[in-house]
């Protein structure tokens, strides 16, 4: 009797999990998950300093990670975003505690090939130089971040973006001397 039951059970889970399994939509792929170039770092400079020799601490979004899942009775996707920096100063620093702020964004592809931006919230993580450490890695998780799909839109129509929320003059100095100076 036990084991009917059991077995009773197991085929009863079964079913609905593949119940829930055909409401997701045939080739589902989550959405893509990258940092912006122009954004991808920061360069914190003494006061009055406008060249590399100012610097105090650059931080670099080394990495974006991304899954999801798709809820088939609402329609949204919930993504779970993880994000990894580097932080690097001179190493003859004393001790110090700095807040990163950060944004991830949600692009929607249109039709005619350009891109809006459908959703922005801001974020901020902490990290630490102990005395005499060159650089720092450290990482920040956002979940569930939800994506509700316009009517006739695709997973595939919109874009996870990340970016550390620059200030113009450090957006400029990214510019000017970052990895595509322009």
């Amino acid at each position: 009797m036990t084991r009917i039951f059991s077995a009773s059970i197991v085929l009863v889970s079964a079913l609905a999990l593949f119940g829930c399994a055909g409401k997701t939509p045939k080739n589902f792929v989550c959405p893509s998950a990258s940092a912006l170039v122009d954004a991808g770092s920061m360069t914190a400079l003494r006061p009055g300093a406008t060249d590399p020799s100012g610097m105090i601490y650059k931080v670099d979004i080394t990495r974006v990670w991304t899954d999801c899942e798709y809820d088939p009775d609402t329609g949204q996707i919930s993504s779970r975003i993880a994000i990894f920096f580097t932080a690097t100063r001179s190493p003859d620093g004393d001790s110090a505690q700095y807040t990163v702020p950060y944004f991830v964004g949600v692009s929607e592809a249109a039709a005619d090939g350009t891109a809006s931006v459908a959703d922005k919230k801001a974020y901020s993580v902490q990290f630490a130089f102990a005395p005499g450490q060159a650089s720092a890695t450290f990482s920040d998780r956002v979940e569930p971040f939800i994506i509700t799909p316009a009517d006739g839109k695709k997973s595939t129509d919109y874009e996870m973006l990340v970016g550390i929320q620059l200030t113009k003059d450090q957006l400029d100095y990214n510019r000017r001397v970052g990895r595509y100076a322009q």
